[in-house]
């Protein structure tokens, strides 16, 4: 799985865990606030992310295509010490492909 950028200690429970949908056409970029996801827009004082999209956190689609253009780096995140971060920790990617999902 490295291959796409998990490693192979995050896959464990990684079906069951809830994130946050994106924007159709954003772009994640590890160097944003919100790594890209414009429906987020930070941390509240409790430490929850601020989602403005509808539904909230939910699983995501791992059987048919609803997810196809889901970028699971802007999907998985947290708040953590008032930053979004993600939930699970990614490797490199080492599949060469034209994405228009990254930067």
């Amino acid at each position: 799985m490295y291959d796409f950028g998990f490693r192979p200690e995050t896959l464990f429970g990684l079906a069951l865990t809830k994130g946050y949908s994106h924007k159709l056409g954003d772009f994640y970029d590890a160097d944003a606030p919100n790594k890209g996801n414009s429906f987020i827009n930070g941390c509240d004082k409790n430490g929850d992310i601020i989602y403005t999209g509808e539904g909230g956190e939910r699983i995501p689609d791992w059987l048919y295509l609803h997810d196809l253009h889901t970028d699971l780096r802007m999907f998985f995140l947290k708040c953590e010490d008032g930053k979004v971060v993600h939930k699970i920790k990614f490797a490199t990617c080492a599949v060469k492909q034209m994405s228009d999902f990254s930067k």
